[in-house]
This record gives structure tokens, sequence and C-alpha cells, in this order.
């Protein structure tokens, strides 16, 4: 798969999550118009278990794990991109004739 259809993909992709996401805002917008006083409860207490955990360390963690896998991830990204440029410079290789068709005899051997 070459990186122009690789691009292409992830456009579609992100433009999939963001049509996703805005419906599901709407909708937690509109909840929230129907019952603000459970909106507010819901988010005291999605504070108080936030407020329990050691966010700083989980974000450090995850900052931690994103960058050892990026280093990799954008070291194929730029393998592919280098293969496909000298795909499209590089003249195509001559290809090899081709054989006649039917029962031919090839002699072995040196004469």
């Amino acid at each position: 798969m070459s990186t122009s259809k690789i691009d292409t993909a992830l456009g579609e992709a992100c433009r999939t999550v963001g049509e996703k996401w805005e419906a599901k805002r709407h909708c937690c917008e509109d909840t929230v118009r129907q019952s603000p006083l459970v909106a507010v409860a819901g988010a005291v207490a999605a504070g108080y278990v936030l407020n329990l955990l050691p966010v700083s360390r989980i974000a450090a963690t995850l900052l931690k794990i994103l960058i050892t896998l990026l280093k990799p991830a954008l070291l194929i990204y730029g393998a592919a991109r280098v293969a496909e440029y000298l795909r499209e410079s590089c003249p195509s290789t001559p290809k090899a004739p081709e054989l006649p068709a039917g029962n031919v005899s090839v002699p072995v051997g040196n004469p």
C-alpha cells in the first residue's frame, strides 16, 4: 500500500472520527440541557475520582510510552516515503524477454 493511499485512508478515518465526535457532543449537550442537576452531580463525582488517581504519574507514563513508540513509527513512515520517492524517480527496471509460446526446445550444455 503506497503512502498516498495511507494518507487518504488516515484522512478519511479522521473525518469519520470527527463526525462521530460531533454527534456524541450534540447528544451530550442535549442530555445536559434536559437534566442539568444530574450532569453537575456526574461532573462532581468524576472530579472526585480523578482527584484520587495519580493523574500526573499516569500522564507522564503515557507520554513516555508515546515518545518511545513515536521514534520507530517515524522511522517506518520515513522509509516508506523514501521507497515511494525512489520508485517514482528511478526508471523501471528492464523486463526479461518473453519466451515464445508452445513447445520450444532449448539446447542444454556447451555447443
